[in-house]
């Protein structure tokens, strides 16, 4: 009997640690995309570099990947876009965060609060939706060097929370229940109407320096 009651307390706690439908684990990746293993806590160039030891066709023709990531506590694969070439490296639908080496950080030149990304994310989708019609949004991470790596899952998982919650409120908007309760038809026909992936830029060569008030933010740690 006590063995019988450690194991019904082991798959509790399994269910607890069980945060992600079906749905949700394999919402964000490419459709028959290679994928790379890529660590987006780098600066531009070192993530170029683990690129290119991949895939060695030109990037100006935009080549999209998927990365494997802990979310959650599961391996899920997530999409990865690249942008190299001048002409389209400031994508008008991406959300930029620029970090400093203490891991300070702005969105959009906003400080937000890591506990408030989530939401920020979702409204700033919301905002450039109402003003534009746009389907596709990108994620870039701007860093000058690589920063604890505790900090950065924290801001990319928190990240990855606001999309979800964007894909929540298009589920009951257009079909009245949860995104895991959509059929594959469902989701894809959301897909169609929204996506997002991550990517990653030089834009650290047209902003030389953070703001100062972020600069002393970071000093006074």
């Amino acid at each position: 009997m006590r063995y019988l009651l450690i194991v019904l307390v082991l798959l509790c706690f399994s269910c607890k640690k069980e945060t992600l439908c079906e749905n949700q684990k394999t919402l964000f990746q490419y459709t028959n995309a290679k994928t790379i293993s890529i660590d987006l806590n780098n600066n531009y160039d070192k993530v170029k570099t683990q690129i290119k030891s991949q895939y060695e066709e030109d990037f100006c023709n935009s080549p999209e990947f998927n990365f494997s990531y802990n979310y959650k506590g599961k391996e899920i694969l997530l999409p990865f876009k690249v942008f190299d070439c001048p002409s389209i490296m400031l994508h008008p639908n991406m959300i930029t965060f620029l970090f400093n080496k203490e891991g300070d950080f702005l969105i959009e030149s906003e400080i937000v609060d890591k506990v408030n990304i989530s939401g920020f994310i979702k409204e700033s989708i919301i905002k450039e939706r109402e003003r534009r019609e746009t389907k596709t949004f990108f994620l870039s991470f701007e860093l000058n060097n690589k920063i604890d790596d505790n900090i950065f899952n924290q801001v990319l998982e928190n990240s990855l929370d606001g999309i979800m919650l964007y894909y929540e409120d298009l589920a009951i908007k257009n079909f009245s229940k949860e995104f895991c309760q959509l059929t594959p038809e469902e989701i894809q026909m959301l897909s169609s109407k929204f996506q997002f992936a991550f990517t990653s830029s030089e834009v650290f060569k047209y902003i030389p320096r953070l703001p100062e008030q972020m600069e002393s933010k970071g000093d006074d740690k």
